[in-house]
């Protein structure tokens, strides 16, 4: 093979490489800017109260039943439910009424994603809920006033 082949083999395989990737995410960002609005209408067709916004964050999964795929997902607190639509994949909808304990930590299910603390709801199944969301302190003091349970301390 000639210097010259192997380069345009390269150049090659790049553009592919390119037209791929932006064949998958291009549609997934425009889906995903438009996910905050469609879970607005959702909870205000469904009568909900909304008390924290539609707003970008991550499903991180749960430790029982469920849900476990992680991944960007857009969230929102009702006082009724905490409310996320994933980007790919089904809605979770995590009842108030069956959290028994709100917890915040690093890690969870042995996963630790630089340093960013995960948002931790307990259910009286003892099963396990945690998100990732962007004004983690405003959906703590929210959770606590919605559920009136208490901020249990940090694990280390």
């Amino acid at each position: 093979m000639t210097p010259v082949l192997i380069v345009v083999m390269v150049v090659g395989i790049v553009v592919v490489v390119a037209g791929v990737n932006l064949a998958i995410w291009l549609p997934l960002r425009g889906r995903l800017a438009k996910l905050p609005q469609q879970l607005g209408d959702e909870l205000v067709a469904a009568g909900e109260t909304i008390v924290q916004a539609p707003a970008r964050g991550a499903y991180r999964g749960s430790t029982g039943g469920g849900a476990q795929v992680i991944g960007t997902a857009v969230l929102a607190l009702t006082t009724r439910l905490i409310a996320c639509k994933k980007l790919m994949g089904s809605r979770v909808d995590v009842p108030l009424a069956q959290i028994v304990g709100i917890r915040e930590d690093h890690r969870f299910r042995n996963r630790y994603v630089g340093n960013r603390l995960h948002l931790i709801v307990q259910l009286e199944s003892g099963v396990e809920v945690a998100f990732f969301v962007a004004d983690h302190d405003a959906w703590k003091a929210a959770l606590r006033e919605q559920t009136g349970k208490p901020l249990e301390a940090r694990a280390r």
